[in-house]
């Protein structure tokens, strides 16, 4: 029996030891976890909170294009349906600018903590609002330009390749060589 007790004493004493090493070990591992948790956070809310601020800017540019447009309506035509258009783009400007500034004015979890309360109150107009936006943000991305491919040029209607050599060689030229 004192054996058995022995063996037990050493298991438990080994155990000991083991949790000792590993401990610090553990405990450094969660602080450099938690700080590249922190770190990771503090960039993405560094990244939106220059997207939010890229969007305020680009809603308030709009909005001082319709207050623009509608002062243009207004001062070259007085008829009754360029008085409304006008009345119309100026009302949708003074909107545009309030949610411009609304977003540049919100902190950035508010906003978020806002949109997540709507979504609960409203689902079907959220998602039904995320649908049109995702279709118009589709039509915006496919009225762009797409950009010139990397190794290629147009100038003046000719299109042309450059090879890894550097050198020019009209399209003509290569389907000349090619036939």
């Amino acid at each position: 029996m004192p054996e058995g007790n022995n063996g037990s004493g050493t298991a438990s004493g080994i155990v000991s030891q083991v949790q000792q090493t590993v401990q610090p070990t553990l405990e450094q591992a969660q602080q450099k976890t938690g700080a590249l948790v922190s770190q990771v956070q503090q960039q993405a809310t560094s990244q939106v909170e220059q997207q939010k601020q890229q969007v305020a800017n680009s809603f308030g540019t709009v909005a001082e294009t319709l207050r623009q447009t509608g002062q243009q309506l207004r001062d070259n035509d007085s008829g009754v349906v360029t008085r409304y258009a006008a009345l119309y783009g100026e009302t949708a400007a003074k909107q545009l600018e309030q949610f411009s500034n609304y977003l540049r004015d919100t902190d950035t979890s508010q906003l978020i903590h806002e949109v997540e309360n709507f979504a609960r109150r409203n689902p079907t107009l959220f998602v039904g609002g995320a649908f049109l936006l995702g279709l118009v943000a589709a039509r915006f991305l496919k009225s762009s330009p797409p950009p010139p491919p990397r190794n290629s040029t147009h100038i003046h209607g000719i299109s042309s390749i450059t090879p890894e050599g550097g050198s020019f060689y009209p399209m003509y030229r290569m389907r000349a060589e090619e036939g």
